[in-house]
Order: C-alpha cells, then sequence, then structure tokens
C-alpha cells in the first residue's frame, strides 16, 4: 500500500472513531445536564421543605392566639417576615420556568390571605386555609421531584424516592395539623367531640406513614446503621407522642397538658423528622454528584483515547515516509 493510500485510511479509520467518540461524548453530555437538574431541583425541593416547615409553623402559632395565647403575636410576625423572605427568594429561582412560577406565586397569594387574616380569623378558618395551602405545596414538591425525573431515575429505588417525596411529608404534615389542633385544644383546657375525632385521625395516619417508612428504609440495601437507628428512633419517639395525645387529648375530655409545652414537644419532632428528610437528600444528592464525577472522567478518557489515535495518524505517515 502507497502512503497516499495509507494515509487515506488512516483518515477513514480516525473520522469513524471520532464519530464514535462524539457520539459517546454527546450523550454524556445530555446525561450530564440531566443530573445537573436533578441536583438542581434536589436543592430546589429542600427549599420548599424548609418552607413547609415554616408555614406549618405559622399555622400552629396563630392557632394559638387565635385560641387566648397573646405571646404568640410577636413570634408570628417574625415568622411571617422569614416566610415572604423565602417565598421571595424562591420566586427568583423559578422565575424562568413558568409552570414553577405560577405556582410559587399562586402559594405565596394564599399565604397572603392567611397573614393579613390571622389575628381575626376563627380557629376553624385558620387550620382550613393552612391546610389547603400546605396541601398544594406538598403536591408541587412531588410535581418537582416527577418533572425533573427524580421519581422515574433507575439510579434511586422507587422506595427510597417514595420516603423522601411522599412519605416523610405525608407523616410530617399529619404531625403539623396535630400539632396546631393539640396546642388549640391544651390551650383552652378541653376539646370537642368533633376535635377528638380529628386528632384520632391523625394520630392513625401518623402511626401508619412512620411504619411505612421504618419498613421501606429497612428494605434498601444501601442504609447505613445510623440512619436506620435514626428512622427507628423517630418510630419510636412518634409513637410516644402519639399515646400522650390519646391519653391526654382524646381519652380525656379535660387537659392539663400546658399548650406551650405541647407545642414546642411537637415542634421538636418535627425537627427530627424533617432531619431525616434533610439526611434522604443528602444522600440522593450524593449519588447523583458520583454519577457526574463519573461521567466526567469517562469523557477524559475518551478525549485522551482521541488524542492518542491522532497521534496514530499523524505519526505513522510520517514514519513510513521515504
Amino acid at each position: 500500500m502507497d502512503l497516499e493510500s495509507l494515509t487515506l485510511v488512516l483518515g477513514l479509520i480516525f473520522s469513524s472513531i471520532f464519530l464514535i467518540m462524539w457520539m459517546k461524548v454527546s450523550l454524556n453530555k445530555q446525561q450530564k445536564d440531566l443530573f445537573s437538574r436533578q441536583l438542581s431541583n434536589l436543592n430546589m425541593g429542600s427549599s420548599l421543605r424548609n418552607l413547609l416547615e415554616k408555614i406549618q409553623k405559622h399555622r400552629g402559632m396563630v392557632n394559638l392566639y387565635l385560641k387566648g395565647d397573646q405571646s404568640f403575636k410577636p413570634k408570628i410576625i417574625k415568622l411571617q417576615e422569614e416566610i415572604n423572605e423565602q417565598l421571595n427568594m424562591l420566586k427568583k429561582e423559578v422565575e424562568n420556568t413558568a409552570s414553577y412560577s405560577d405556582k410559587l406565586n399562586e402559594i405565596s397569594s394564599g399565604f397572603d390571605s392567611l397573614q393579613a387574616g390571622s389575628f381575626t380569623m376563627s380557629s376553624e378558618e385558620c387550620i382550613a386555609g393552612h391546610g389547603a395551602l400546605i396541601q398544594g405545596l406538598l403536591v408541587f414538591m412531588v410535581v418537582v421531584a416527577e418533572q425533573n425525573q427524580l421519581v422515574r431515575d433507575n439510579n434511586f429505588s422507587n422506595k427510597y424516592i417514595n420516603i423522601i417525596w411522599r412519605l416523610i411529608p405525608i407523616t410530617a404534615e399529619s404531625l403539623g395539623k396535630a400539632r396546631a389542633l393539640g396546642s388549640g385544644v391544651a390551650a383552652v383546657g378541653r376539646s370537642s367531640a368533633l376535635e377528638r375525632v380529628k386528632l384520632g385521625f391523625l394520630v392513625n395516619k401518623i402511626r401508619i406513614s412512620i411504619s411505612l417508612v421504618l419498613k421501606q428504609i429497612n428494605t434498601l440495601p444501601d442504609t447505613s446503621n445510623q440512619s436506620s437507628k435514626a428512622y427507628k428512633k423517630m418510630h419510636t419517639d412518634l409513637s410516644d407522642f402519639c399515646e400522650l395525645i390519646e391519653k391526654e387529648l382524646i381519652v380525656a375530655t379535660n387537659t392539663n397538658i400546658e399548650a406551650t409545652r405541647f407545642f414546642d414537644d411537637a415542634t421538636r419532632l418535627l425537627g427530627e423528622l424533617f432531619s431525616l428528610y434533610d439526611s434522604a437528600v443528602a444522600m440522593a444528592a450524593s449519588e447523583i454528584k458520583t454519577s457526574i464525577e463519573e461521567l466526567e472522567r469517562s469523557n477524559k478518557r475518551i478525549y485522551m483515547s482521541g488524542l492518542g489515535t491522532l497521534s496514530v495518524v499523524i505519526v505513522m505517515p510520517l514514519l513510513l515516509m521515504p
């Protein structure tokens, strides 16, 4: 084979190899972009989680105020400032995503209405209004996950995703409702038949959802002993709190529980529950970052291989020159 033919053959070989390499790099880039979006929306999910926690706390504080505890008024005003600040921050994050922006504006408008009537509405209006707003926020958290393939990507166990985006938020909202309703009952020292029915329903819902969380976390092969212990502790703590609600607020018509103490105990448990959510999100984020790093290493290997092939194509004809 003469030099010209050899050069042509090597050129064709290099072109074919280059095309394959370009396709692989392109696919890696698409996958990396997807992982980057997932990571970004995990962060957004955490911001929504923080917003959820604050609005739940606002419900409990406002209900206590409406039940006669005037000491909560300055705390409510301060919390409202924090919620508005976080809503404004989230709006800036999603201003280029119309569907997210519309949903956040809807949530913000709903909170504006609650804020305007926070010291004049009835206790029933407080519970119902906050409940509707929080339900919309919970749905939005799942939508963010679904639209960014966080609940469909094969990198994550379906059980694992179910724990993060569904079971923990559902458990937290049931506990949040019980905090608001139970502290209101404790503030007046007695409960109505309807309040006892509602508390009984919430207690049952908490028990079912936290049991499902514990059951599913124990089936995940990569769950650390420390993580498993944290979920078991949460299960025990919530079970004890449910027993307290049953004994003092459901069975007993009149209660001696101090309202602020009940509110603080429920808030502490909510904090522990949300910390489990944060830990689960951190584990998911770690998996995504590892996948991104692997794609980056893959692209580096492809580039190095391409340089090696190009060197052969350039050097081979020179070596064969007479």
